[in-house]
């Protein structure tokens, strides 16, 4: 490994949001780097702990040399975790759980890109999405619940009372 390659990767998890783990790791991991589009600067950087396990994976995937993509594996080798950066702020905006299988089981959305994470998408083992929870007034408590049947919005719960909980439900 070059010391470019290892200056490139503290880098670029060092400059990032609230959201990150396994920052008390960037000291002692090993910095692999790939040049995807060919410009001869790293988009993309495989960070090993020193048993040589995978501990994340970074993504430049606009090429502008900022990390918007990282990737945890899991117990399998299987993508565990993912999060990603939509706005360009250094900040996640998404983070997507996967089982081991590698289907999708949980995504979480910051859809006002201020690192609130507001919308909550909940899927079945097939991939299909089961229910979506949103905190609409950003008091850090959901207070809508849509539910979903073969990708089909079915019914809405309201939390009126401020209780964490459905109160009432209209139907679709």
């Amino acid at each position: 490994m070059d010391a470019d390659a290892l200056a490139d990767g503290a880098k670029t998890t060092a400059e990032q949001g609230e959201r990150r783990r396994f920052d008390n790791l960037a000291q002692g991991l090993s910095v692999r780097t790939e040049d995807l589009n060919r410009d001869k600067k790293p988009d993309q950087w495989y960070l090993t702990d020193a048993s040589g396990q995978l501990a994340r994976m970074e993504r430049d995937l606009n090429f502008d040399g900022d990390v918007d993509l990282w990737q945890y594996p899991g117990a399998n080798g299987e993508v565990a975790e993912e999060e990603m950066d939509l706005d360009r702020d250094g900040r996640v905006d998404v983070v997507a759980y996967y089982d081991e299988g590698g289907d999708i089981v949980k995504k979480e959305l910051a859809l006002d890109f201020d690192g609130s994470f507001t919308v909550f998408k909940y899927y079945n083992e097939k991939g299909q999405l089961l229910r979506v929870e949103q905190d609409e007034d950003a008091d850090g408590s959901v207070d809508r619940w849509d539910y979903y049947e073969n990708d089909k919005r079915v019914r809405v719960g309201w939390d009126e009372d401020s209780d964490g909980m459905p109160d009432t439900f209209d139907d679709i």
